[in-house]
């Protein structure tokens, strides 16, 4: 296996761990979107975003709930499965998921 699978192997092993702990902070509303970040971009209502390695989507969820149309990608398959699972289970339908 060479480095870039076997670097994806490893994080997909943590997807449905990822799921499970943003799931629970952002369902309790005690995630928060890197200040710092946020800041930065501005207002990005009704534009549309890529987020690359968006991990299990909870930083693309968020970018939606900012008022954007996101698509968030990543190499891992395992995170864009959970991060749909996510999106659906928030109810979030301005975003989507990728490989």
């Amino acid at each position: 296996m060479n480095k870039i699978e076997a670097n994806k192997h490893a994080w997909g092993l943590l997807s449905e761990d990822h799921y499970n702990h943003f799931k629970t902070k952002l369902s309790e509303n005690s995630y928060e979107f890197n200040p710092i970040v946020k800041k930065e971009i501005g207002d990005i209502s009704g534009k549309k975003v890529l987020h690359l390695q968006c991990n299990t989507g909870a930083d693309t969820i968020m970018l939606a709930k900012m008022g954007a149309t996101v698509t968030g990608v990543d190499l891992v398959p395992g995170n864009v499965h959970f991060a749909k699972e996510l999106a659906k289970d928030l109810g979030v339908t301005n975003v989507d998921f990728s490989i």
